[in-house]
């Protein structure tokens, strides 16, 4: 790995953790947070400014779903929901609607604006889903040249909000990676900066995948990382440039399997960007649930 990438991580991490900015623009304003402002709440963040009862479900969520919950993202409603299959119980897809208008309304300046989202009951029961959030990186990220574009990350939780949001990487084993088994199939490196930790606070240890395009050369348009901490996969994290996202296409991110979990339980492999242009949004899933054995 090549010497600026891991200068630009290791200020991302300081950024995360201490709101100081990046050089070479790569990180500008610290911790955005929950805002699209530092410092002050999202509309419908975890703060619990707008609730499902005073914000109507948004068009495109297909009927019959199960809902997670309504909230409003920068004017406009976001919704998770799940789907079932034909035997009506067994889950199918588990995803949100977002409006394109609501990413185009977030004032500029912050690092990044998150919404954490209830997942239905019936994925939190049968699947490794336990909590969601959706993020906007207006200014993207480090690396540099890399993921320093306007950008949507979404993050599908194996713990809870709660155990996520104390997640402080100060204990010993916060950094822990898992065992091989219980990482998903990928080229994965979780130790960019040898002997620094790679460890985000209320987030986990990302791991990078060495052979995407975006990291050899090619143009980020859409990618996938990975996060684990105290030695457990914890969330997949799928993301698409806003460029991308404009030009109105569905798209689709493979998500590999780990050979085992912690319990058995069903993961998603892919990751579906579906464009309803009727009100233009898209309808993001994960979906193509397999069934994981235990260790």
């Amino acid at each position: 790995m090549h010497a600026y990438w891991r200068l630009t991580l290791g200020c991302l991490a300081a950024s995360l953790v201490l709101g100081t900015a990046c050089d070479d623009g790569a990180a500008v304003g610290g911790l955005g947070a929950t805002s699209g402002s530092p410092g002050q709440p999202a509309p419908g963040s975890s703060s619990g400014t707008t609730t499902p009862a005073t914000v109507d479900l948004p068009a495109g969520v297909p009927e019959g779903a199960e809902i997670g919950e309504v909230a409003e993202w920068y004017g406009y409603p976001i919704a998770t929901y799940a789907t079932f299959d034909a035997d009506g119980k067994t889950v199918k897809d588990f995803g949100t609607v977002t409006s394109l208008a609501s990413i185009g309304n977030i004032p500029p300046g912050a690092f990044m604006s998150y919404q954490w989202l209830k997942v239905p009951p019936s994925v939190m029961e049968q699947t490794f889903i336990k909590s969601f959030q959706v993020d906007f990186m207006p200014m993207g990220h480090p690396p540099a040249k890399v993921y320093d574009v306007p950008h949507v990350e979404t993050h599908a939780f194996f713990w809870t909000q709660d155990d996520v949001s104390k997640l402080t990487c100060r204990e010993v084993n916060d950094n822990q990676v898992p065992a091989a088994d219980f990482v998903p199939d990928g080229t994965w490196d979780f130790d960019p900066i040898p002997g620094v930790p790679n460890c985000l606070p209320n987030m986990g240890v990302h791991g990078f995948d060495m052979k995407a395009p975006e990291l050899n050369g090619a143009r980020f348009t859409t990618s996938m990382s990975v996060i684990v901490a105290r030695g457990e996969f914890m969330s997949y994290e799928p993301k698409a440039t806003v460029e991308e996202l404009q030009k109105r296409k569905d798209f689709e991110i493979k998500l590999p399997l780990p050979k085992r979990a912690k319990v058995a339980t069903r993961m998603p492999s892919k990751y579906v960007a579906t464009y309803l242009p009727a009100v233009d949004a898209y309808r993001m899933v994960y979906t193509d649930f397999v069934a994981v054995p235990p260790n």
